[in-house]
């Protein structure tokens, strides 16, 4: 509902821009008393203007009468931009709110800001702490007591997504949330969700308990110490947080036809945030496409030695901010998402995971549960329909399918939406209690359709036509629905043999790939117990793939017709 709630709002700001003549105030306008604005690229409108720096004024008033200097009127310099890739070309930085080395605010002020919901203040309070009340020794606390101030945090408030990490199990100690990322083993290191949500309310719980005036006393030289004996005191605290009422997450749609979205740009504007993006969803839903997956990556080293997964921050990739955009961006053109983050590995890949002890195998699971609890945050948060938990991890799952499972009812405290894995099409997970545990069964499937080099179009139409019988064999074995969450064809020579190997240093042949994807989709969209296809792969900008490319995509090659035709027919 939420993402509709937006549209509608979109739509209400574009009325109102039609009907207003409103000025848009100056830098040297007194419409803001505390904020002074300068402006990059094209002014915002009056109306988001006014009712933005409104809520801005309001939070620092609110900061202000807390330490009692609501006399005092602080100055606060405000660079707007008017998108996020031009505050990212400027900066660096691919938030819509930030504040730098030396306090200063950048913003970004459009209508996609409504997405994020962050022009709130709290960038403004966290300018004006170190000058009004110093440095903290614990620099996380300098976030969360600015996020004190603010009531609808991610649309619920800190309040309610703190009390869903804590109910769910995936807050960590205090130890480990206020230690700087650099000392410290823990994938959640980066996650402005999981830590912000928790720092705030380690804040609203030293105010409550120390009282307002000790805390602004304690705020600048608070120590480990004085914190870490709270322990079991902040842990009764957030047990005891209430939750808001929530509506149900859409429903996936009965069909989904649909790609893996790649992030293939990073050069900011070619990537998920990227204007060129909103083009590729547009292109794709002309399509027929109903279902996009949005891929973030992690990495590991090596399939041998287990690592915390970091959680990309960087302008132009894949950070929190371009994968939450894109998936709005699909849901606006009436598409579902299918939330799934993988883990790339330097010439390997996750089924070849595995390690030679179980305190290995036990620190794997941690840091893996840690950064996959981030997207599931993020799917709650925004409503995303189907959350994809882990992909190809053959060799982890067949020792350790407790785990698994384990992880899977974690998630279901935190997540209302749907849950699978992208299993490898030979047999990653064959056990029905893990499959009990999710909503579809998940196949990414690269069987071949021939090992013939010159195979007629009925030979590969009935070579698909038996992977269609380990469709259904998996339907019927786990009682689930399937979902094809990943598969495809180069645009190479016999790309129905070993459909899985990469296209590099092979010979172009756009029609191998045309008969591929002719035999696979008549033989696929004919079977009943298939729920849904995701082709691997649409990219995040047009000019990616064409007549002389060899790689999987089919985007402007004769396929792209074909998933047209039959994507289009598929009821």
């Amino acid at each position: 509902m939420r993402f509709l709630l937006l549209s509608a709002l979109m739509m209400l700001g574009s009325c109102q821009k039609a009907q207003t003549n409103l000025p848009i105030p100056s830098t040297k306008d007194s419409v803001s008393t505390y904020h002074r604005f300068q402006f990059q690229g094209t002014k915002p409108d009056s109306i988001a203007f006014l009712q933005h720096s409104s809520i801005m004024d309001e939070t620092v008033k609110l900061f202000l009468a807390f330490i009692e200097k609501s006399t005092e009127k602080p100055t606060i310099h405000v660079q707007t931009y008017s998108s996020f890739a031009q505050k990212a070309y400027a900066i660096k930085n691919q938030t819509c709110a930030s504040v730098d080395e030396k306090e200063k605010i950048s913003v970004v002020w459009s209508d996609d800001e409504a997405i994020f919901n962050c022009l709130d203040g709290s960038a403004s309070v966290e300018s004006l702490l170190p000058k009004m009340l110093g440095k903290p020794q614990i620099l996380a606390l300098e976030r969360g007591f600015a996020m004190h101030f603010v009531k609808n945090w991610r649309f619920k408030g800190h309040q309610h997504w703190g009390a869903k990490i804590h109910q769910s199990g995936f807050s960590p100690t205090l130890q480990s949330l206020l230690t700087p990322a650099a000392t410290e083993r823990r994938s959640y290191q980066q996650s402005t969700l999981i830590q912000q949500a928790l720092v705030a309310n380690l804040v609203d719980f030293l105010i409550q308990k120390w009282g307002k005036e000790t805390f602004i006393a304690k705020y600048p030289s608070l120590s480990m110490a004085d914190i870490l004996p709270l322990a079991s005191d902040f842990d009764t605290y957030l047990s005891n947080l209430p939750t808001q009422s929530v509506s149900p997450i859409p429903a996936p749609h009965q069909i989904q036809k649909g790609f893996n979205f790649a992030h293939e740009g990073y050069n900011i504007t070619d990537g998920y945030m990227g204007s060129s993006a909103v083009k590729s969803i547009a292109k794709m839903d002309s399509l027929g496409v109903n279902a996009l997956a949005i891929v973030p990556y992690s990495f590991m080293r090596d399939p041998k030695t287990p690592n915390p997964f970091s959680i990309p921050q960087g302008a132009g990739g894949e950070n929190d901010e371009s994968v939450i955009f894109s998936a709005i961006k699909a849901r606006q053109k009436g598409m579902n998402v299918l939330l799934k983050p993988q883990i790339w590995i330097h010439d390997s890949w996750p089924g070849a995971v595995e390690f030679d002890s179980e305190e290995k195998s036990n620190q794997f699971f941690k840091d893996y549960t840690q950064w996959i609890a981030h997207y599931a945050l993020m799917a709650e948060m925004y409503d995303i329909e189907i959350l994809c938990v882990a992909t190809e991890f053959g060799k982890m799952t067949k020792n350790h399918e407790d785990k698994w499972i384990e992880m899977f009812q974690k998630i279901r405290k935190l997540y209302r939406g749907k849950l699978t894995v992208a299993a490898h099409w030979q047999g990653d997970f064959e056990h029905k209690p893990f499959w009990d545990e999710l909503d579809f069964v998940g196949i990414n499937l690269y069987k071949s359709l021939s090992e013939k080099a010159d195979a007629t179009d009925d030979e590969l139409y009935q070579g698909a036509l038996k992977l269609t019988e380990l469709v259904k064999n998996q339907a019927k074995t786990f009682g689930k629905p399937v979902l094809l969450t990943e598969t495809g064809f180069t645009a190479t020579s016999v790309s129905w043999k070993n459909p899985f190997e990469y296209a590099d240093g092979k010979d172009l042949n756009i029609g191998h790939q045309t008969r591929a994807y002719q035999a696979f989709l008549k033989a696929m969209i004919e079977e009943k117990a298939v729920a849904g296809i995701y082709f691997w792969k649409f990219p995040s900008y047009l000019s990616y793939g064409g007549l002389t490319d060899n790689d999987f995509t089919p985007n402007n090659k004769p396929a792209e017709k074909l998933v047209q035709e039959w994507y289009k027919k598929w009821n």
